[in-house]
């Protein structure tokens, strides 16, 4: 599935067109297309496109993709720079900066209840366009001035475990790479790598 300037599309394996929709093209799209589903994507792109449902079925030999509902980011779980998270069935994602008073925000939706909002970190917990990822059942989140904060969600609540800046925060939009206990994470002119593994108490 490739999203691009206008519209989205899907091929086979071996390069053979199956779909594509025209009818949601958000001038810039950066997230990545979220499956949610077996036959449900979750579409999302900033600069005020908000976020869609499209829905991909398979009838009679053929595909057909279709928008199924759209939001704008004040009404619903929406991203302008990194891919929401799917975890069980909760969709994780930051609003982009025109979410209005959620702007910058983690928040958290069930899926079969979209556009509905589950939980919010709170206006007192904005992370910017800056990435994050779930790891060791936390998540790890470092917002545009290259601080790491990481939180944790429990009953319904983003608790917060700890923060801690790690780089100097110019444009650290790059993805988080974690492997092995080791996370290494990056701006555009730094890079630090934490070590996170367990120490040995034996």
């Amino acid at each position: 599935v490739y999203a691009g300037i206008g519209g989205i599309t899907a091929c086979d394996p071996d390069g053979k067109p199956l779909w594509t929709c025209k009818s949601w093209k958000p001038a810039v799209w950066a997230p990545t297309p979220l499956k949610i589903a077996d036959d449900l994507l979750f579409l999302t792109a900033g600069y005020g496109a908000g976020s869609a449902l499209l829905r991909v079925r398979h009838t009679n030999g053929a595909f057909e993709a279709a928008i199924e509902n759209e939001w704008k980011p004040t009404k619903g779980p929406a991203s302008e720079q990194q891919t929401p998270l799917l975890i069980g069935n909760t969709l994780f994602t930051i609003q982009p900066k025109d979410a209005g008073g959620l702007h910058a925000q983690l928040v958290a939706a069930d899926v079969d209840k979209l556009p509905a909002l589950r939980a919010t970190s709170g206006k007192e917990a904005r992370f910017g366009l800056g990435p994050y990822l779930h790891a060791d059942g936390a998540f790890w989140i470092m917002d545009d001035d290259g601080v790491l904060h990481v939180y944790q969600f429990k009953d319904d609540t983003f608790q917060k475990l700890a923060s801690h800046k790690v780089v100097p925060g110019v444009d650290s939009w790059g993805p988080i790479a974690y492997a092995g206990g080791l996370m290494i994470l990056r701006d555009s002119t730094s890079m630090a790598c934490l070590d996170l593994r367990k120490e040995d108490t034996k």
